[in-house]
């Protein structure tokens, strides 16, 4: 009788996104005596099972830890070393800011966003096409509006954002406490203005 092993394939022990149960170990036990029982334990000592048992050796939505295959072949047990499955680094938020239209009409806002962690590069889209990504978080020649802005990974972690780029309200300006002229072309007259609107504060010249 050849002795029992195990050959544990772990190609797919991999996290795609921080916190996602999405990996898989398969282990094809060899020799021994057959009919092999498969369990998935999570500490050396095996008392804290994680899985099984089965017979086919597959154990999925695996989430980050330690493993280690135990099989049963009649009388017979082997287990295996520790299996790593890793969390990939979270994403992160490292800088969020707007910037609102700076005249009524205008469409000078902009969106800057940096986002990193997670598996590979970042990409970013916004509405309203959030299908198209680019490496870039910065978008600029806004118009006022609502925006969504997603931001993921090269696995498809992603975090979404919502945006209000504003705009002022147009300037109104009105004449006040207009005062005319004591007589013909004595250049004493006057006038004040009320200015509405706008951002403050304001500026006037003749």
């Amino acid at each position: 009788i050849m002795p029992l092993d195990v050959i544990v394939d772990d190609s797919a022990a991999i996290i795609n996104c921080t916190g996602e149960a999405s990996a898989t170990i398969i282990a094809d036990a060899v020799g021994g005596l057959g009919g092999y029982q498969y369990e998935l334990f999570t500490d050396a000592a095996l008392t804290n099972m994680d899985a099984g048992p089965n017979t086919t050796g597959e154990f999925n939505m695996l989430v980050a830890g330690t493993y280690y295959v135990h099989v049963t072949s009649g009388d017979c047990e082997f287990t295996t070393g520790v299996f790593y499955i890793m969390d990939p680094a979270p994403l992160q938020v490292d800088r969020q800011e707007s910037s609102n239209v700076t005249c009524s009409g205008e469409e000078d806002g902009s969106i800057i966003l940096e986002v990193s962690g997670g598996t590979g590069e970042i990409f970013y889209a916004i509405t309203p096409n959030l299908n198209q990504f680019d490496t870039v978080g910065t978008f600029t020649d806004l118009s006022p509006g609502v925006y969504d802005v997603i931001a993921q990974d090269r696995n498809g972690c992603f975090l979404t954002f919502q945006f209000i780029i504003d705009q002022p309200a147009p300037i109104m300006v009105e004449p006040i406490n207009v005062m005319d002229e004591g007589c013909f072309n004595s250049e004493d007259g006057s006038f004040e203005v009320n200015i509405t609107g706008g951002t403050a504060p304001y500026f006037t010249s003749l």
